[in-house]
């Protein structure tokens, strides 16, 4: 865990030295890193409330 974390704060060191399309990769992977970090309920949560965040507000 500790080490996808140092992963994903470097990753987004790296990503402000461009602000190209690598950019993105690197926030693109920064992102996949933090994903794994989440437990799986929170996955779980995470992708309810992108799905269906919209309609529960209403």
């Amino acid at each position: 865990m500790e080490r996808l974390e140092a992963l994903a704060v470097e990753l987004e060191e790296i990503a402000t030295e461009y602000s190209d399309k690598r950019r993105d990769h690197f926030l693109d992977a920064k992102a996949d890193a933090e994903f794994f970090l989440q437990s799986g309920f929170g996955r779980l949560l995470e992708g309810f409330q992108k799905e269906f965040g919209d309609s529960i507000n209403r």
